[in-house]
């Protein structure tokens, strides 16, 4: 069995024991994500470090600091839990969760085994017409292959 659905960026392409994910999303935009949230942290410590040198006079240096630290330690956290592969093993899929954030992004979250993520957008704005024309073959192949799958 060969099925290939079309999504926003690519297509998905079903084959005998993997799904194939063409979507343009590659692993270079988690290490540069991370190293602008590591670098976020190190300026966060930096602030922090004037702020106790200066002996609590600059209340706007603890301020960016919590900021900082805020922002970026869970940036780093999700990072770390999402998988950029091309290709998943159908043995190796826990579930799939399909869901409509509040963007108009439909999208498709693979849980894996491991318990990493796999995001697939599949359309965005209703532009490609996946929710109404695709969207009954894409969950039917998925429970072909005794995958979960979740609409919300």
């Amino acid at each position: 069995m060969q099925t290939e659905f079309v999504i926003k960026k690519g297509t998905l392409l079903f084959e005998e024991d993997r799904i194939c994910i063409n979507d343009r999303v590659y692993k270079r935009d988690r290490y540069i994500t991370l190293a602008l949230a590591v670098s976020a942290v190190a300026y966060g410590v930096m602030t922090l470090i004037h702020y106790l040198a200066t002996g609590g006079k600059h209340d706007f240096s603890f301020i960016i600091f919590g900021l900082l630290i805020a922002v970026a330690v869970p940036a780093i956290i999700y990072q770390c839990r999402l998988n950029y592969s091309p290709a998943l093993k159908f043995d190796e899929i826990q579930k799939v969760i399909i869901r409509e954030n509040a963007l108009g992004m439909l999208t498709a979250d693979f849980i894996l085994q491991n318990r990493k993520k796999r995001h697939v957008v599949l359309d965005i704005n209703r532009e490609v017409n996946f929710e109404r024309s695709t969207l009954p073959e894409f969950i039917k192949a998925l429970k072909e292959k005794n995958i979960e799958t979740d609409l919300r």
